[in-house]
């Protein structure tokens, strides 16, 4: 692999770490990053796996369906329990390689989705440095990955 591309994949997972270090910081440990509803339908089945979580207000955000769908990734349990279950598991790749294919659960699980996470922004600023090069562009088209908090 050329150094230029290592040296943007290092740098966009180190971008990521740092983020979700602050993250999970300011949201009470790594299960606060899963955003469980106080009054979410899902909070049972994630609380049975990680113990006692911080939620958020009202039926919290998308790391919880995630988690969920990494426990049941064939929607047995889980499709039922989520606003548009067939919609929401069309979207089966983050949870699918966070479990280890099925293989992960507990805070294995929840470990395993921050390390698809930081790999996915190295990655992601990686392959953007290396197709700037490609196409004539300065490789530090990388900085639109890494400075995208979003991300």
């Amino acid at each position: 692999m050329r150094p230029h591309v290592l040296k943007w994949a290092a740098l966009g997972g180190l971008t990521a770490v740092i983020l979700l270090t602050a993250q999970i910081s300011a949201v009470g440990g790594p299960a606060g990053l899963l955003q469980v509803g106080e009054t979410s339908a899902l909070r049972p089945l994630v609380e049975a796996e990680l113990g006692q979580v911080p939620v958020a207000p009202g039926p919290g955000h998308d790391g919880q369906i995630y988690y969920a769908m990494g426990l049941d990734l064939d929607g047995d349990e889980v499709a039922p329990l989520l606003d548009h279950g067939a919609y929401r598991y069309r979207r089966i790749l983050f949870p699918l390689l966070a479990s280890g294919f099925g293989l992960f659960d507990g805070p294995v699980l929840l470990w395993g989705m921050i390390v698809v996470v930081v790999a996915s922004t190295a990655v992601a600023s990686a392959a953007l440095a290396a197709a700037g090069r490609r196409l004539g562009l300065s490789e530090w088209v990388a900085l639109s990955v890494i400075l995208n908090p979003g991300v």
